[in-house]
């Protein structure tokens, strides 16, 4: 997930690796990550990557490895530079050329002499990166196939997923032809002729799409960001896909197993308005908690405290209201700090704007 700190303000986070590594078999370690610049929700900064991988090996040694100059970096030559914002203040387009992916770049063995050295800031603390903090909450996620297909009048596969949910699309292809053109486009509505809805009402004023041109042969396309939406069109795919075929990765704050509430009654609109309630309050909260997923992703304080106290009572979350509330607490020195204004909360925070 992003940090969307202020710099002295912004988070690390700590993993246990150990499942993915095999003894006596190669290790590389790597990363694919990209910079939103400032917005609503993000404030401005700078783009910077920190790791440090300690590794406990069987004999008793120690050995640790971090980013530093021995390090090459290279932009990631499938993702279309320069891409427009979704709208005023959003995530940007997230567009892909299959034919600009760097194959094994991921894999021991890859050949990045022709990549670049990285720009080192120093050791940290360094730079702008002058403090890090602990992130508790993490991101959980779960792959989702549709519950139907779909076709528009004009032949379209829409791939209907049954709810909203906040994720990012996937698709298998088997027949990639070099350079067709993909159009993938989510939303929450389908008009009546069974294509997904453009309209500014029904995509709060956001381009909900992912174009894609494709390699040639069997390729499998992932979307990098996060939407929230229902249904998924796939315009030009010129082969038959399945519901194995097409995917989505939903992403939400994790939270502690087995503490999840439970409600039933002898209503059963009662029950959907329980469910409904329930999916919209976990789903508005990703790296922070979110006034939606789809347009600004901003953590509004009114919003933040009603969805905190959703996802305390229905799914016992505390570490992101404990993390928010440390967030607008912060919000009063860098802001509200001197005259009558002391004591006084951003409305948004962290945030560009």
């Amino acid at each position: 997930g992003g940090s969307f700190g202020y710099p002295g303000e912004q988070y690390y986070q700590a993993a246990n690796v150990t499942r993915l590594v095999k003894a006596g078999e190669p290790l590389v370690i790597g990363a694919l990550y990209h910079w939103y610049g400032g917005g609503q929700g993000r404030p401005a900064g700078q783009p910077g990557l920190l790791i440090k991988l300690v590794i406990e090996h069987v004999n008793g040694s120690r050995e640790v490895i971090t980013t530093d100059e021995s390090w090459r970096v290279s932009r990631a030559t499938w993702f279309q530079p320069d891409s427009p914002r979704r709208n005023g203040e959003g995530d940007r387009i997230d567009r892909q050329d299959a034919r600009g992916e760097i194959p094994g770049w991921d894999r021991p063995g890859f050949d990045d002499s022709a990549w670049s050295a990285p720009e080192v800031v120093g050791a940290h603390p360094a730079g702008i990166f002058t403090h890090l903090v602990g992130k508790e909450p993490r991101i959980a996620e779960r792959v989702v196939h549709p519950v139907a297909i779909r076709t528009a009048d004009d032949g379209t596969p829409v791939a209907d997923f049954g709810v909203v949910i906040a994720a990012r699309p996937q698709v298998r292809f088997d027949e990639g032809v070099a350079g067709r053109s993909i159009d993938l486009r989510t939303g929450y509505t389908v008009s009546a002729s069974g294509r997904v809805t453009t309209d500014t009402l029904q995509t709060q004023g956001t381009n909900m799409s992912f174009p894609y041109i494709q390699k040639d042969g069997p390729q499998h396309y992932r979307a990098f960001t996060h939407l929230a939406w229902r249904y998924l069109e796939i315009p030009n795919a010129s082969e038959e896909l399945s519901v194995d075929d097409i995917s989505a990765v939903v992403v939400h704050v994790d939270t502690p197993a087995g503490a999840e509430a439970d409600f039933h009654s002898s209503d059963p609109k009662l029950d959907a308005v329980w469910d409904l309630v329930k999916r919209s309050a976990i789903y508005s909260v990703q790296e922070a908690f979110v006034d939606t997923p789809t347009r600004e992703k901003g953590q509004f304080l009114g919003d933040a405290a009603d969805i905190s106290y959703a996802t305390m009572a229905a799914f016992a979350e505390r570490d992101q209201t404990q993390q928010a509330i440390r967030e607008f607490l912060a919000s009063q020195p860098r802001h509200w700090s001197s005259g009558n204004d002391v004591g006084r909360y951003n409305a948004v925070y962290p945030n560009g704007d």
